[in-house]
C-alpha cells in the first residue's frame, strides 16, 4: 500500500511539474536566440552596421539583425552588439522588446544616479546575458555594459544622452 501511495504521490508531482515545462518551452520560442537554434528550418540572418558606441577603452558595434523564415515570411528583428576585447570578441543580441528595457535603464540611470550613496549599482540583464547599468561611488559615476564577467565596458556618465539616443534610433529603425 505504501508503494503505491509513493508511486501515485510522485505520479502527481510528475504532471504537475509538466505544464510549467511545456508552457516554458513555447514562452521561449519567439525569441531571438530560440529561431536561431530551430532544426529543420531555412532562417536568413541579416545583420547591417547600424552605429558605434565610443567607451572608455575601446568601442562597441551595432547592428541591427532581422532573421527571416524562408517558409512562412516572419521576421524577427534583434539589435547585436559586438565587443572585442583583449583577446576575445563578445556578442550579444538584444530582442526588440528588450530595448526598450535597456532605454528605461538609461533614463532611469540618468534620473536617479545622483541620489545615490557610499557604492551602488543600477542593473538591467537582458535575456542573453548582456547587463547594462551604472555604478556610483564617492569618486566616480559610469555606465557599465557587462558581456560577461571577464569582459566589462565603461562609459562616462556624460555620454548617457548619446546612449538613449543610439538605442532609440536602433529600436526607430527596427521597429520599420
Amino acid at each position: 500500500m505504501k508503494k503505491i501511495m509513493a508511486f501515485a504521490l510522485t505520479l502527481v508531482l510528475l504532471l504537475a511539474a509538466c505544464p510549467f515545462s511545456l508552457a516554458k518551452g513555447t514562452e521561449e520560442s519567439n525569441t531571438f536566440d530560440a529561431v536561431l537554434l530551430q532544426k529543420g528550418t531555412l532562417i536568413v540572418q541579416e545583420n547591417l552596421y547600424f552605429d558605434t558606441i565610443e567607451t572608455t577603452w575601446r568601442e562597441i558595434k551595432m547592428q541591427t539583425v532581422t532573421l527571416i523564415n524562408v517558409a512562412t515570411g516572419s521576421k524577427l528583428y534583434a539589435l547585436r552588439l559586438e565587443h572585442k576585447a583583449d583577446r576575445s570578441t563578445s556578442i550579444v543580441s538584444i530582442d526588440i522588446d528588450e530595448i526598450d528595457g535597456v532605454i528605461t535603464t538609461l533614463k532611469y540611470i540618468k534620473a536617479h544616479i545622483n541620489e545615490l550613496e557610499d557604492y551602488s549599482e543600477i542593473r538591467y540583464k537582458t535575456n542573453s546575458g548582456l547587463i547594462v547599468g551604472a555604478y556610483y561611488s564617492s569618486n566616480r559615476k559610469q555606465i557599465f555594459f557587462e558581456f560577461k564577467a571577464t569582459d566589462t565596458e565603461f562609459i562616462e556618465i556624460g555620454e548617457i544622452d548619446s546612449l538613449i539616443s543610439k538605442f532609440e534610433a536602433a529600436k526607430q529603425k527596427l521597429g520599420q
